[in-house]
């Protein structure tokens, strides 16, 4: 099995550099968006989630709806390649070790 007798070390440190990427992506990001458009962002940031997005559209000034499944996972596309490359290295690392 990937990782062997330290899978779950190595499940505490992905799961850990997730949070630590995507915290820093989002500190980030708010920082610039505040910059740009002020207090009308500050206003979203108080009523949409960080993590887990809604499925019903933000009850701001602004009438959007909600990006598509297929819209945000492009956007997130760098993420799941990371997360992609971080498997093909357990993956080559197993097939090494056999």
């Amino acid at each position: 099995m990937a990782g062997g007798p330290f899978m779950w070390q190595l499940l505490g440190i992905t799961v850990a550099f997730f949070f630590l990427q995507y915290g820093l992506i989002i500190s980030l990001e708010e920082e610039i968006l505040t910059g740009k458009f002020g207090g009308e962002y500050r206003l979203y940031l108080t009523t949409v989630p960080r993590f887990i997005p809604r499925t019903t559209s933000w009850s701001g000034h602004n009438k959007t709806s909600p990006l598509t499944w297929g819209k945000t996972f492009r956007t997130e596309r760098r993420t799941f390649q990371v997360v992609a490359i971080f498997f093909l290295f357990i993956i080559v690392k197993a097939t090494i070790l056999r």
